[in-house]
C-alpha cells in the first residue's frame, strides 16, 4: 500500500513542479529584461550621438566659412590700405620729381598717381561701410590726403615761392597723419585677419575632435546595442522553447495519469470479473 501511495503521488509531484516551472517561464518571458533596455538604449544612443555631431559639424563649418568669409575681408582691407599708402608716397615722390625737373612726363605719372590714390579711397569706403570706427579714419586721412594734394599742387604751380616752401612743415605734419592714420586702419585689419583665423583653427580642431569621437563612440555603442539585442533573443527563444518542453511535457504527465487511473479502475474490476 505505501508503494502504491508513493506512486500515484509521484505524477502529482511531477505535474506540480512542472506547473510551477512554466508559471516562471511565463512571467519572465513577459517581462523584458535590462539588457533589453540597455540594448536599446545602446542603438538609440549610437544614433542620436551621429545625429548629434552631424549637427555640431554642420554648425562648425557654417561658423568657419563665415569666419573665413571675415577674414578674407580683413584681408583685403589690409592689402587696400597697403596699396593706397604705397600710392599716396608715389604721389608725393612725383610732385616733388616734377617741382625740381619740371619733366611733363612726371606731372603724368602724377596725376595717375592721384587716380589711384582714389581709386583706392573708394575700395577701403566699400570695405569700411559697416566700420564705424575705420570710416571715421578713413574720412579724416580723405580731408588731410586732400590738403596735402593741394599744397602739392601749389608747389608744382609756384615752385620757388616763398609761400609754397613755407608750406612744408604743413605737408610733413600732413604726411605724418596719413601715415598714422593709414597705419592704423592696417593694424585694425591685421588683428581682424588674426581673430578671424584663430577661430577658424579653433572651431576646426573641435570639429576633428568630435569626429574622431562620434566615429569611435558612435560604432561601439551601436554595436554593443546589437549584441545585448541578440543575446536578448536567444534567451527569448530558449524561453519559449523551455515552454514548449513543459508543454509536452505536461501532456506526457497527463497520460501518465490517465494511464494510472484506467490501472487503478480497471484492478477491481478484474478481481470482479476474475
Amino acid at each position: 500500500m505505501p508503494t502504491e501511495a508513493a506512486s500515484s503521488g509521484e505524477p502529482q509531484n511531477i505535474w506540480d513542479n512542472a506547473r510551477g516551472r512554466m508559471s516562471q517561464l511565463e512571467l519572465s518571458a513577459g517581462r523584458m529584461s535590462s539588457r533589453w533596455f540597455l540594448g536599446n538604449a545602446g542603438v538609440v544612443g549610437a544614433a542620436a550621438l551621429f545625429l548629434l555631431t552631424a549637427l555640431v559639424l554642420s554648425g562648425s563649418v557654417a561658423h568657419m566659412l563665415n569666419y573665413s568669409a571675415k577674414a578674407e575681408h580683413a584681408q583685403s582691407i589690409l592689402h587696400e590700405a597697403s596699396d593706397l599708402q604705397n600710392a599716396i608716397s608715389e604721389s608725393a615722390s612725383l610732385s616733388r620729381a616734377f617741382s625740381l625737373t619740371r619733366d611733363n612726363n612726371l606731372l603724368r605719372s602724377r596725376t595717375q598717381a592721384n587716380k589711384t590714390v582714389w581709386a583706392h579711397m573708394a575700395v577701403l569706403g566699400t570695405l569700411l561701410a559697416g566700420d564705424v570706427e575705420g570710416r571715421r579714419l578713413l574720412a579724416q586721412n580723405r580731408r588731410n590726403l586732400a590738403r596735402r594734394i593741394a599744397l602739392y599742387d601749389a608747389l608744382i604751380a609756384v615752385p620757388t615761392s616763398t609761400s609754397a616752401l613755407a608750406n612744408e612743415t604743413e605737408r610733413l605734419h600732413l604726411a605724418h597723419l596719413n601715415n598714422a592714420q593709414i597705419s592704423e586702419l592696417r593694424d585694425r585689419a591685421s588683428d581682424d585677419f588674426k581673430r578671424y583665423q584663430n577661430s577658424v583653427t579653433d572651431d576646426m580642431r573641435l570639429s576633428m575632435a568630435l569626429a574622431l569621437f562620434s566615429g569611435i563612440a558612435s560604432p561601439l555603442f551601436g554595436l554593443a546595442g546589437i549584441h545585448l539585442l541578440r543575446r536578448e533573443r536567444q534567451s527569448q527563444q530558449a524561453r519559449e522553447l523551455q515552454l514548449e518542453l513543459i508543454h509536452v511535457q505536461r501532456l506526457a504527465i497527463m497520460g501518465e495519469t490517465a494511464a494510472t487511473i484506467a490501472h487503478e479502475i480497471n484492478q477491481p474490476l478484474t478481481a470482479a470479473s476474475n
